[in-house]
Formats: C-alpha cells, sequence, structure tokens
C-alpha cells in the first residue's frame, strides 16, 4: 500500500482531537459543552452523558463556576481571536486541587451567525508542585548555606555561579548581582582563573570526583593577602533535572602561615642544635686526646651521641 499521497488532511479532526493529550472542549455562544475529548472526561472524572448540552458553569454541580474561567470567557476572549497559557487553579471536589493553563481560540463555521469556543486544557499541577517544593528547597538550602561559616556557591555545567551565600558574597563581592550568573573565573581579579583548579573542576560531576584541599594563594580585592582550601563535590538539586557542583572555601591564611612559621622555626632550632652539637663534639675530641684511660670510654660515649643524638647509648 502506498502512503506517498498522504496528508494531515487525510486525518479526520475527531482522530486528532482524541489523540491530544489536553483536555478539549468546544463550546457554543451560550458556553454550552458541544464537544468534548477523552482527555477531559479523564482528566476530571466525568462522562460525555453528564457534559455533553450543559453550560460550562453548571457541569459538576457548579464546579466550573471559576471566577478566573469567567473573565477568561467573557471579558478577555470577546476582545481577542485566540488567548494563551491562562493560568487558571481551582479545587474540584472530585478530584483535587488542579493548576491548569487555558488555551482558547474564537472558531467562526461559514454560514452560521455565531462563533463557537475552543477550549483546551493543560494539566500542569503536578509540574507546579514540583516548581513550589524546588523553590522551597531552594530557600531552605540557600537558608542553610547563608549560616555556614565558610563561603560557598553552586556552580552549573558552564561553571557559572546559580547560588552563593552570604558569606561568599560578602567576601568576593558587594551583591548577590555581582557573583550569581558570572563564570568563576570572572570574579573580581581573576584569581579564580588557575589551569590547575579548572582541570579539577572539570572532573567533579563527569567522573564523579570530588577534591579536597586544593590550596589557593593570592592577593584579594579589600582582603589583602590570602590561602583558601577548596572543596568540591557533585551534587543533585531537588527540584533540578540536572546535577550540579558544590564548591567550599575555607580560608586557612592563618592556618598555613601557622604551620609555615613554625616549620621555619623547627628547621632554625633544628640548625642551631646541630651547631651547638658539632661544638660540643669538637670539644670532647679535644679532651678526648688528653684524657686519663679510666675515662677514655666515657669520653667517647659522649663524642658518638654528640655526633649521632637520636642515637641512645
Amino acid at each position: 500500500m502506498s502512503t506517498s499521497g498522504f496528508n494531515l488532511s487525510d486525518v479526520s479532526a475527531q482522530d486528532i482531537v482524541e489523540t491530544v493529550r489536553d483536555g478539549l472542549l468546544v463550546l457554543d455562544a451560550e458556553l454550552t459543552v458541544v464537544s468534548a475529548n477523552n482527555a477531559f472526561y479523564s482528566m476530571f472524572a466525568t462522562a460525555a452523558e453528564t457534559t455533553i448540552g450543559r453550560r460550562l458553569y453548571d457541569l459538576g454541580n457548579g464546579q466550573w463556576d471559576i471566577p478566573a474561567l469567567r473573565v477568561l470567557l467573557e471579558e478577555i476572549l470577546p476582545q481577542k481571536t485566540t488567548v494563551e497559557a491562562y493560568e487558571v487553579e481551582h479545587v474540584f471536589p472530585d478530584v483535587g486541587p488542579k493548576t491548569m493553563l487555558l488555551n482558547a481560540r474564537k472558531v467562526h463555521r461559514p454560514g452560521m451567525s455565531f462563533d463557537f469556543f475552543l477550549l483546551t486544557i493543560d494539566d500542569v499541577t503536578e509540574l507546579r508542585n514540583e516548581q513550589r517544593k524546588a523553590t522551597i528547597n531552594l530557600r531552605l538550602g540557600q537558608t542553610i548555606a547563608d549560616t555556614v561559616r565558610d563561603p560557598l556557591v553552586i556552580l552549573d555545567s558552564d561553571m557559572r555561579i546559580v547560588t552563593a551565600s552570604r558569606n561568599f558574597v560578602l567576601m568576593f563581592g558587594d551583591s548577590a548581582e555581582d557573583v550569581v550568573g558570572k563564570r568563576l573565573e570572572d570574579l573580581k581579579q581573576g584569581q579564580w582563573d588557575v589551569a590547575a583548579l579548572h582541570a579539577l573542576l572539570d572532573h567533579v560531576v563527569p567522573d564523579d570526583r570530588p577534591f579536597d584541599d586544593f590550596l589557593l594563594e593570592d592577593e584579594f580585592p579589600l582582603l589583602g593577602h590570602r590561602i583558601f582550601k577548596l572543596y568540591a563535590r557533585k551534587i543533585q538539586v531537588p527540584g533540578n533535572q540536572g546535577t550540579q557542583l558544590l564548591l567550599v572555601f575555607e580560608d586557612a591564611t592563618k592556618e598555613t602561615l601557622f604551620d609555615r612559621h613554625r616549620n621555619v622555626l623547627a628547621a632554625e632550632l633544628a640548625h642551631r642544635i646541630k651547631n651547638s652539637l658539632q661544638v660540643i663534639s669538637s670539644f670532647v675530641s679535644y679532651e678526648l686526646r688528653r684524657a686519663a684511660d679510666p675515662c677514655v670510654e666515657g669520653y667517647r660515649a659522649m663524642h658518638a651521641s654528640a655526633r649521632s643524638p637520636n642515637s641512645t647509648t
């Protein structure tokens, strides 16, 4: 069977209506339901017997008598040919709360003195609930982030800052607008534009490769000389389909400088002890040459200890 001559006009309007996911109603000039598709019946747990031939506002004991819907059909649509994505929220007795996006169109048929109204209903209840949950989770996450002492940010796949804690904003910007939406390396004077850091960040999400204690030392505007330890983890943000990256900054300036100072002092002390032991060793060697026989073994032990202070006799 050849299908080369088949086109959309060969498909009946009823087949198209019954195939679409959205609920669909055809209303006459008095807003009486002329036709409805199966998606509408399923969406609102009703049937043709209780729908066709009844005014829209009378359906389900008046559950469609919604003020926002009246505004659409009686005030907005008469002034326009089409209305798209008109959002209505309502609690239906049989199916519970619904959030709907309504698309309405006036349809004129030749030979008739009045227009029909075509009304499609997109049930976005679940989507709106997920968006509300995501907003709540985002606010909760921001509150938690703002209570953490260490600055932190969440980066998207392009390494742009999606969320920044209050401490991060205070430390590296004047307001959230100075950091949110920007790439990490573009902040301030490019202190984070470090090839080694980029190499590590590029592997955190795709390879699930976290890292700890990455040290970055530089001069920061208004902060002066700072040493930061960076920690990165892959995270899944509730309500967001994409995986993102959590980056935490620990100001390790005092700790690192203290360790360095301690190491310098330890090296200096070791050097001075070594010099002192060399002096003692030289003195013992001198005395050993003049010591009487009963004292020789004692001087030799002293000499050995001075040359190898960690050994025991």
